[in-house]
Order: structure tokens, then C-alpha cells, then sequence
């Protein structure tokens, strides 16, 4: 586990050995759901498949917002893409 993930493992109060390995499961399923909204949404903005008003606040930045959401997402928490 992470430095990250032990932080926010004992501020949420799961010290206990026996729940790290679970809560570590559940924190890497959290993250990879996090990294494929990311990622869907990047891939739906380069097709042209919505996220108009949104582009329109990003001032026309949009595809690497999402790319660099998904992967600062996947390097704070320590996991593979």
C-alpha cells in the first residue's frame, strides 16, 4: 500500500491489519473507476460526442484535462493504468 492510500486508510480508522488488504482492494477498484471516467471522458471529447459546454469553460483546452486527470489520479494513488 501506498503512503497515500496508508494515510487516508487511518484517517478514515482502518489501522487494523486485517482490513488494510480489503480496504486496499476497494481504494484500487475506487481509483481504476476514477481513471476510466477520466479516460471515457477524453475519448468521448476527442469524438466530438458531447462536452461542448464544458470545452466552452475550458477555454477550448479540453483533451488534456482529462488525460492528465486520469493520470495524476492513477500516480497519487499508486495505480496501474
Amino acid at each position: 500500500m501506498n503512503e497515500h492510500l496508508k494515510q487516508l486508510a487511518g484517517e478514515a480508522g482502518y489501522a487494523a491489519p486485517e482490513l488494510a488488504g480489503r480496504m486496499q482492494r476497494l481504494a484500487e477498484l475506487i481509483v481504476k473507476d476514477c481513471i476510466n471516467t477520466c479516460v471515457t471522458i477524453g475519448n468521448d471529447v476527442e469524438n466530438g460526442n458531447g462536452y461542448e459546454d464544458q470545452i466552452a469553460q475550458w477555454n477550448n483546452h479540453p483533451g488534456p484535462v482529462a488525460w492528465l486527470c486520469a493520470d495524476a489520479i492513477a500516480k497519487r494513488f499508486g495505480v496501474e493504468r
